[in-house]
C-alpha cells in the first residue's frame, strides 16, 4: 500500500520536484510569462526544517537522531507523522545559510562537493555563484499564487493575454484541474474562474500563497541540469526581480552565462534585511529581521558599466569596419539608428560608414571621460544639459525622502557608493528607476506578504 504524500506550502515545491512529477512539475508556473522549464540537477533549501514548539520530547529526539544520521527533511517528516490537525510535525527555519542534502542532487556526490567548494569554514553554505541559463527573468524566477491539498495542487494562479482596444494585456486568473474520467490527452486540464486574492476564500485563510522556484547552474558542478532553489518570499524574489532588470539594462538585455572578465558575475547570498510584517487580523504592520535569498555582482558596477561600454563600443566597430569595406570597395549606407547592417537599408537619415566610424570614435573618447568631464563636453553640444540633469537631481533628492536610511544606503551601493553629483544623465534614469521601483516595493510590500 502506497504511503499518502501530504502537499503543503511550505514542503510542497521541493517535494514535486524531488519525486519529480511531470504534471506538477508543469503546474508551478509563471506569474508573469510562460511556462519554463529546464532538466534539473538539485534542490537547494533556502533554509532547514525544525519541530514545531508542541512537538513532544520522543518527537524531538527522534528528529536529532535522524538529523545526525545525514536523513533528509523529508524522511524526517514522514518519521515524525502528523499532528492532531493532520498537519506535518515540521516548520521551515529562517537560518543564515542554505541547505542541500545528497538526496536533493540527482548525482548525491554533488552536494559535498557543492560544500566543498563554497561553504564557509564552519560548513556553512552561505553564498555561490551562480550562472544563469536564459536571458528572460520571468523564466529565471517562476512564480505563483497556489494552493495545495492532500492529493496535490487545488488552484494556481496565471496570468493570460487579452486584447483590449487593440491593446495586449494581462488578466489574472485562478486555475484549478477538472476532474475528467478516463485517459486524458496532453495531461489534466484545468478550469479557470476569476484571482481576486482580496475575496479569496483560499487567500485569506492562508491555504492560497505565493511562492516560486529559482533556476541557475552553478560552476564547477557538472551536468545540464539546472539547480532550483524554492522560496515563498515575496521580498527575495521581488529583490532578485530588480537586480536581474539592473543588470539587464547594463548588459543590453544579457543575463545567461553571463562573466566579468573570467569569473561569474551573480553571487546568490543568505543577508540579513528588516521588513515589514502585516498582521492579517489587525491591519497593523511590524519590523522584523529576516534572513532573504540576495543575488548581488562580483564586481562593481562602476567597472561593469565601464566593461560593458566599451563592449558595445568594440562591437560597433567591428560592425561599422565591415561596412566600411563593403562590396566592390564601396562604403555602404548603414541603418541610421543601430549600424547594425553590411547592405545597404534604407532610413529617413542615410549614413555611410565612414560617418559611423567617426561617431563611434568619439564616443569611445567621451567614455573616458569623468562624469564631470563629460557634462562639459557634453554642454558644448547641448546648452540645455546642465539644467536638464540639475532638474533630475533634484527629482531624486525628492522621492528619496521616502525611503530609510538603510534603504538609501543599499540603492546607493547599486551604484557603486557614487553620490548623484557624480552621475551622468544615463545613470541618473538608471538612479531614479530604481528608486521609484524601491518606493513602490515599499508601499506595495506589506500587503503582499
Amino acid at each position: 500500500m502506497e504511503e499518502a504524500v501530504e502537499y503543503n506550502n511550505t514542503t510542497s515545491v521541493a517535494r514535486i520536484l524531488e519525486d519529480g512529477d511531470e504534471e506538477y512539475i508543469a503546474s508551478v508556473s509563471t506569474l508573469l510569462g510562460p511556462e519554463y522549464r529546464l532538466q534539473r540537477g538539485g534542490v537547494i533549501r533556502p533554509g532547514i526544517m525544525k519541530p514545531k514548539n508542541n512537538c513532544s520530547d520522543q518527537d524531538k529526539e527522534k528528529y536529532a537522531a535522524m538529523l545526525s544520521e545525514g536523513a533528509t527533511w523529508d524522511e524526517i517528516d514522514r518519521a515524525l507523522g502528523v499532528d492532531g490537525k493532520g498537519k506535518s510535525k515540521l516548520v521551515p527555519s529562517n537560518v543564515d545559510y542554505f541547505s542541500i542534502r545528497p538526496r536533493d542532487c540527482v548525482n548525491q556526490r554533488h552536494a559535498q562537493k557543492i560544500h566543498d567548494m563554497y561553504a564557509d569554514p564552519d560548513g556553512k553554505l552561505r553564498e555561490l555563484p551562480v550562472i544563469f541559463p536564459v536571458n528572460e527573468w520571468w523564466k529565471i524566477i517562476d512564480h505563483s499564487l497556489r494552493c495545495f491539498g492532500q492529493s496535490g495542487i487545488r488552484f494556481r494562479s496565471k496570468f493570460k493575454e487579452v486584447y483590449c482596444n487593440n491593446q495586449k494585456d494581462a488578466v489574472r486568473v485562478c486555475q484549478y484541474p477538472m476532474e475528467e474520467a478516463g485517459k486524458v490527452f496532453g495531461g489534466r486540464k484545468w478550469a479557470e474562474r476569476s484571482c481576486d486574492p482580496d475575496t479569496c476564500r483560499e487567500y485569506q485563510s492562508g491555504e492560497c500563497k505565493f511562492g516560486g522556484t529559482l533556476s541557475f547552474y552553478i560552476p564547477g558542478i557538472s551536468g545540464i541540469g539546472v539547480w532550483v532553489l524554492p522560496t515563498t518570499s515575496w521580498y527575495s524574489l521581488l529583490n532578485i526581480k530588480s537586480a536581474l532588470q539592473y543588470i539587464a539594462g547594463v548588459t543590453n538585455g544579457q543575463l545567461a552565462k553571463l562573466f566579468y572578465k573570467d569569473d561569474p558575475l551573480f553571487l546568490l547570498q543568505k543577508v540579513c534585511r528588516e521588513i515589514s510584517v502585516v498582521d492579517p487580523k489587525t491591519g497593523k504592520a511590524t519590523r522584523r529581521e529576516q534572513w532573504l535569498i540576495n543575488l548581488d555582482a562580483s564586481v562593481d558596477m562602476a567597472s561593469l558599466i565601464q566593461y560593458y561600454k566599451q563592449q558595445q563600443i568594440a562591437d560597433r566597430a567591428q560592425i561599422a569596419t565591415a561596412t566600411f569595406a563593403g562590396r566592390n570597395g564601396t562604403a555602404n549606407k548603414v541603418d541610421c539608428d543601430h549600424g547594425r547592417s553590411a547592405l545597404p537599408v534604407h532610413c529617413e537619415t542615410e549614413k555611410t560608414a565612414a560617418d559611423v566610424v567617426k561617431e563611434y570614435v568619439e564616443e569611445a573618447k567621451r567614455v573616458m571621460l569623468s562624469p564631470e568631464e563629460q557634462a562639459a563636453e557634453r554642454a558644448k553640444t547641448d546648452p540645455h544639459y546642465p539644467a536638464r540633469v540639475q532638474q533630475k537631481r533634484e527629482a531624486i533628492r525628492a522621492e528619496a525622502v521616502k525611503l530609510t536610511n538603510q534603504e538609501k544606503l543599499e540603492l546607493k551601493r547599486k551604484f557603486d557608493n557614487r553620490i548623484i553629483d557624480a552621475l551622468d544623465e544615463a545613470d541618473l534614469d538608471r538612479y531614479m528607476a530604481t528608486l521609484q521601483d524601491m518606493v513602490v516595493q515599499k508601499e506595495n510590500q506589506g500587503a503582499l506578504i
